[in-house]
């Protein structure tokens, strides 16, 4: 497991929906201030690389792949139920 998918499993609920809006929302105004998706991409950025330079677009980005890959995995069985394909 990379270390970005073990993080955005760490994180709860709230702020993993709270980086899938505020992403939403970067992807549609083109820029972001300091909404969760930036704020929890720098905390990974500080505590697995510090001082490397790591443009945080990226991060961000993968971040929230991530954290839609958790719901897509957490809710799996309800969407084989949904496609009927028991």
């Amino acid at each position: 497991m990379s270390l970005l998918r073990e993080f955005a499993a760490q994180l709860t609920d709230e702020e993993r929906y709270s980086i899938l809006l505020s992403y939403e929302k970067f992807e549609l105004d083109g820029f972001i201030g300091d909404e969760p998706v930036r704020t929890y991409a720098r905390k990974f950025i500080n505590l697995h690389a510090p001082g490397a330079g790591i443009s945080i677009v990226p991060v961000m980005r993968d971040l929230t792949f991530e954290c839609y890959r958790y719901y897509s995995w957490e809710f799996r069985d309800e969407i084989v139920k949904r496609l009927g394909n028991e």
